[in-house]
């Protein structure tokens, strides 16, 4: 009876984990300013890629300090080309 118990919690266990995984993932880019937010934007840095401006942007909503970001590509007039432009919300 205890292996079938075991048999049974495992199979609880291992389920559970895999509709935790299975969840959907927060999107990556904040598209537009978040309703929430009451304050206007503030620019956060200048990039070179996109990627740079989303793994900075994930980490300081991640961090709790910020409520949303989002990417802007955009002219950069210091040296004449185009950069990507992280805007953050306070919460």
């Amino acid at each position: 009876m205890r292996r079938i118990r075991t048999a049974i919690a495992l199979a609880g266990i291992g389920a559970a984990l895999a509709v935790g995984l299975a969840t959907p993932a927060q999107a990556a880019i904040t598209t537009a300013r978040p309703a929430a937010a009451t304050a206007d934007p503030m620019l956060f840095g200048v990039y070179y890629t996109l990627e740079y401006c989303q793994y900075f942007g994930n980490s300081l909503v991640s961090g709790g300090q910020f409520s949303s970001y989002n990417c802007v590509y955009d002219y950069y007039p210091s040296d004449g080309q185009y950069h990507w432009y992280l805007y953050v919300w306070f919460r």
